[in-house]
């Protein structure tokens, strides 16, 4: 006869299925952070796009929170990115240009997310469509497993230093089911970052089934804004096909999904407008970017018209997983703005004003041979503090501006000299942030990026622009008074600017 196993009281067996739930530890949930490079807020149709349908980016607006106002902290992509994982603007942590000695790489001593969901327990990954968000840059701290790019550079028939742009990037699809082999095997909880380029340049389009009705020149080339918009409805596609994939993979914890935008475009209607249609500016244009938060610990079907910016995003999710806030940060946890505040919150529960900081130091950035055709763009600082956005270049005062953005969304009435007092204002914020790069960084160790990020389309302008690299500038400190021209005033911030004479 089998022995009957012993019966159990009601009490005891309660007692020890308590003791095995305590033992286990509560489940985590899985992280997808998708950066899509050079895409504009007004290109999806969530945002109100009549050029483009993205039904897969308007259902995870749906499913979760759409932020309305959002501000890029560059538009240039490593340096964009560095803000999105380290929470941090370009002066805090210091990846500032694309290609110069002590400026064009994110230092160790940075803390990405990366870094904090590896030390967390997170099976931690990075997919990337090109060559400007790879190791180069410093991106790599934290993932485990980083699938990104690297190369030789050559010499082409010119003398010119360049790279095989085909081997650079790939397509979304490819960089989807690259993504979706790794997810298979990934361990739970899993924190995924999937970079996706296409809309950045037309070396890799769609494939030409998808391209049917977008109108070709006589050289078979695609209509650029028709085609940068058809770009975006192949990126929802893939994002379609992600999505579905992935939220079974994260199990029963769930998954948090946030999408954001390195930068944006200058397109055909910035060319109109500020009379330049790539990036390395800092209109609308350039650094409205979308964002949108999903998942578990995030409320569905909200709209945040407030001014947020894309350094929020560490801070937000470090929050919704259970982590750690580092201190010391720019961003600020955006959940009081959905659950109805007027204010951010920051790692220790303050309460502050919103404002907003974007740069580019395209004067002392190696591959920025944009330079030569737009002076102005050498040197520009951002500070919005909403409605008001000031664009400030130290290197020709006389060219900044000054917009009231609910009045003016395009960016094209500059009221600088109309509005002195809110200019003094908005000047001295960014002046008591001592963002200034007044020295030239150094020669690349690698001489091959110059020529790498030029062939993407980053340096706005062939070699023979700017033979001689990045020149000096004859900085003068002055109060912030005297750089608006204004009578001085006591207890003013200095800044430097350079004077004509």
């Amino acid at each position: 006869m089998i022995p009957r196993p012993p019966i159990l009281s009601t009490g005891l067996l309660s007692l020890l299925l308590g003791l095995a739930s305590c033992s286990q530890e509560p489940l985590q949930p899985s992280l997808l952070v998708i950066t899509l490079d050079t895409t504009r807020a007004d290109y999806l149709s969530c945002y109100g796009s009549k050029r483009s349908r993205t039904p897969a980016m308007d259902g995870l607006a749906q499913s979760g929170v759409l932020f309305e106002r959002t501000l890029a902290s560059s538009a240039v992509t490593p340096v964009a990115h560095a803000s999105i994982f380290t929470g941090l603007y370009g002066p805090g942590h210091g990846l500032r240009v694309l290609a110069g000695k002590g400026g064009d790489r994110l230092p160790s001593a940075a803390t990405t997310l990366a870094e904090m969901c590896d030390q967390g327990g997170w099976d931690t990954a990075a997919v990337h469509s090109a060559f400007p968000v790879s190791r180069r840059f410093g991106l790599d701290q934290g993932f485990q497993h980083f699938d990104s790019f690297e190369g030789k550079a050559r010499i082409d028939e010119t003398g010119k230093t360049t790279w095989d742009v085909k081997n650079l990037q790939r397509r979304s699809d490819e960089t989807v089911d690259r993504t979706l082999a790794w997810a298979a095997e990934a361990e739970r909880p899993f924190m995924l970052w999937v970079h996706l380029w296409d809309p950045h340049d037309p070396t890799l389009t769609p494939p030409a089934s998808f391209m049917q009705g977008v109108p070709q020149d006589g050289q078979g080339a695609y209509h650029p804004i028709r085609l940068y918009a058809r770009e975006v409805e192949y990126l929802d596609l893939q994002i379609a096909r992600l999505l579905k994939e992935l939220r079974p993979l994260a199990g029963e914890a769930g998954l948090i999904v946030a999408l954001t935008s390195d930068h944006g475009e200058g397109l055909e209607d910035g060319m109109a407008r500020h009379g330049w249609g790539a990036h390395r500016m800092l209109y609308g244009e350039q650094i409205n970017v979308p964002l949108i938060l999903a998942g578990p610990g995030v409320p569905q079907l909200k709209r945040v018209t407030q001014l947020v910016r894309t350094v929020d995003l560490l801070p937000t999710l470090t929050q919704l997983l259970g982590l750690p806030t580092p201190g010391g940060i720019d961003g600020l946890d955006l959940a009081p703005l959905w659950e109805g505040s007027d204010a951010y919150r920051n790692a220790v529960g303050d309460l502050s004003p919103r404002a907003a900081y974007a740069d580019q130091i395209n004067g002392y950035d190696g591959n920025a041979s944009m330079v030569r055709r737009r002076p102005d763009a050498a040197f520009q600082f951002v500070w919005v503090e909403y409605p008001w956005k000031l664009y400030w270049r130290p290197h020709q005062p006389e060219s900044s501006e000054l917009f009231n953005l609910a009045q003016d969304s395009t960016e094209e009435i500059n009221l600088l000299a109309t509005r002195p007092r809110i200019a003094h204002r908005l000047l001295s914020a960014l002046a008591e942030r001592k963002p200034w790069v007044t020295e030239p960084y150094g020669a690349p160790d690698d001489v091959d990026v110059e020529g790498a990020l030029d062939a993407l389309g980053y340096g706005g302008g062939s070699a023979a622009d700017d033979p001689a690299g990045p020149q000096p500038y004859p900085w003068k400190w002055v109060s912030v008074s005297e750089a608006l021209g204004l009578p001085a005033a006591a207890g003013d911030a200095t800044l430097p600017i350079v004077t004509k004479d």
